[in-house]
């Protein structure tokens, strides 16, 4: 009993591998699905209209009547979707003019802040340290170059 239990198994397992739904055959299936009901609906009422032609076109007109309300209902919902989208798209673009406005200015001071402060440095910080070492070098080449006069003395 143990062998069949698990030979039922792979076959399982391969039989549920292989009946993936693909986009393919959802849109395949789906299209039938909405032919196949156009076509029922068109028998349906071709039936109905053979069997009584006064009471189908009544009910037919009853049934185009409440299509045009919901289709008019449609409409105005539509219509009014769009003048909030609008009126969403209009408060969006205050929004983005008074926020961008002060960050942009915010910006334009840190850059001010910025260049003043590499500007002290440069004068402050790095200027004293060029000057020193640049002492400094010419004091060494003072230096050598008396330690060399000696050297050309001594001889």
């Amino acid at each position: 009993m143990t062998t069949t239990s698990s030979t039922t198994e792979p076959a399982a397992a391969s039989s549920t591998t292989t009946t993936k739904w693909s986009f393919q055959r959802v849109v395949v299936i789906s299209t039938l699905g909405m032919v196949g009901l156009v076509v029922l609906l068109f028998v349906v009422a071709l039936v109905f209209a053979l069997a009584d032609a006064e009471g189908a076109a009544n009910f037919f007109r009853y049934v185009r009547d409440v299509f045009l309300v919901v289709l008019s209902v449609q409409c105005v919902l539509i219509v009014l979707s769009f003048a909030l989208l609008l009126l969403q798209v209009a408060r969006f673009f205050v929004l983005v003019k008074s926020e961008v406005k002060p960050i942009a200015q915010e910006a334009r001071e840190t850059v001010k802040t910025v260049r003043q402060s590499a500007a002290f440095l440069g004068k402050q910080g790095a200027e004293p340290i060029i000057k020193g070492k640049s002492f400094l070098a010419g004091l060494l080449a003072f230096i050598r170059e008396l330690f060399a006069w000696r050297k050309l003395f001594r001889k």
